[in-house]
């Protein structure tokens, strides 16, 4: 039986899956956030911007980590044949199979979750301001006007 340190990826190993994760979750957000950029400089001053950037950045980042951490675990339970000797292929492509799984349920969140309905032919995602209203949303939950 094999200890978990032994299972463990090599540094080596982490880094060009981690770098895919990160590219491709700090691309989204950052599309994100430039998508929804003109309607915050109508109603918002900068300090405030640049503070909902960084929750946006920060979350970001810590998306990314769950991924790697789920990615690894993987590598940690599957026997050494199936995921560790070619741990930079396989979560590579792992990483994009995820992320084109989460673009279609983004685009299609609508049709999974019935409590939002889409107004108009592009609704977007939003990000939430603490107290305050949503900038740039133009999906709506059920209940509220």
């Amino acid at each position: 039986m094999h200890s978990i340190k032994e299972k463990l990826p090599g540094r080596q190993e982490i880094t060009p899956v981690y770098s895919i994760i990160l590219f491709i979750t700090f691309t989204s957000m950052l599309f994100l956030v430039f998508w929804v950029l003109p309607s915050w400089l109508g109603d918002t001053d900068l300090m405030r911007i640049l503070t909902m950037t960084a929750y946006v950045l920060f979350y970001a980042l810590l998306e990314s980590a769950v991924v790697l951490f789920g990615i690894i675990l993987l590598a940690i339970l599957l026997p050494d044949r199936y995921f560790k000797d070619n741990f930079v292929a396989q979560g590579s492509g792992l990483v994009v199979l995820i992320s084109i799984g989460a673009y279609f349920l983004q685009k299609n969140i609508s049709r999974v979750h019935p409590l939002i309905h889409k107004h108009g032919s592009d609704a977007r995602c939003c990000i939430p301001v603490h107290n305050g209203p949503v900038y740039g949303c133009r999906a709506t939950v059920i209940g509220e006007q």
